[in-house]
């Protein structure tokens, strides 16, 4: 995998492909962030919205807000079917390299089980 997986300004596509895996998720566990969805598009909306892309297809997005000097969290999640591969962390580390190099210093995330 290589940093060009990153779509930082993704399109309405990609954005579909999250809906209809988040949307699946809710549909057969009732987990997951389809509750967000308003949040999700409104992040597309702002361009805070960044996918994780394989073979061509969103498998993972981020949803953030930016500080003076960090980047808060508010969704990151990759699409179950491709979870506990390593596209998590893999993504993560594009992530935190695309956001130093914009000058940012650290992360800031809140987690609720």
């Amino acid at each position: 995998m290589t940093n060009s997986n990153l779509q930082i300004r993704p399109s309405k596509i990609q954005l579909d492909e999250i809906h209809q895996w988040l949307k699946k998720e809710y549909d057969t566990t009732h987990q997951g962030f389809y509750c967000n969805w308003s949040i999700i598009v409104e992040a597309f909306d702002k361009e805070r919205l960044i996918t994780f892309q394989s073979s061509n297809k969103a498998v993972g997005f981020f949803v953030w807000r930016a500080g003076r000097v960090h980047i808060e969290i508010d969704i990151m999640e990759i699409a179950p079917n491709f979870r506990h591969k390593g596209f998590g962390k893999t993504f993560e580390s594009y992530i935190s390299s695309y956001f130093e190099a914009s000058g940012y210093k650290a992360f800031k995330l809140f987690c609720d089980p």
